[in-house]
């Protein structure tokens, strides 16, 4: 005694195993990440300005930037916005806010490297330059 099985069976189980694969197809990453250029910016940045208030990674934009927010009160505050809207998913910093957070240190040159970046606002600290 055998197994029985009919074409019309075999290709019926062709077409379901291909509609399946093609269905997880559509499941691709889109991260939105920083460049790795800006992310070591930032890290500098941070360092020169002894800010302790960043968890910085390629993808601290994601999420509304939540490796970067943190809000004390209306005049203390640690923010970076990103834009995401670039090609291949790619985010750039656009702003960052370090206000009232007592910092110190010379204006980091490395600001400059950060190509998209409209706005800086490092009111009520104590740096320099």
């Amino acid at each position: 005694m055998g197994f029985v099985i009919s074409t019309s069976k075999i290709v019926f189980a062709l077409v379901l195993g291909f509609l399946a694969l093609n269905c997880f197809t559509g499941f691709e990453s889109n991260a939105q990440l920083l460049p790795l250029e800006e992310v070591r910016t930032l890290e500098t940045i941070s360092t020169k300005l002894h800010n302790t208030f960043w968890n910085i990674s390629r993808s601290s934009c994601q999420g509304g930037g939540s490796g970067f927010y943190r809000y004390f009160s209306d005049n203390i505050l640690s923010n970076v916005t990103c834009n995401c809207s670039f090609a291949n998913n790619t985010c750039h910093v656009t702003n960052i806010e370090l206000k009232g957070l007592n910092l110190t240190g010379v204006v980091p040159d490395e600001f400059g490297n950060l190509t998209h970046l409209e706005e800086i606002d490092l009111t009520r600290n104590y740096i320099n330059g």
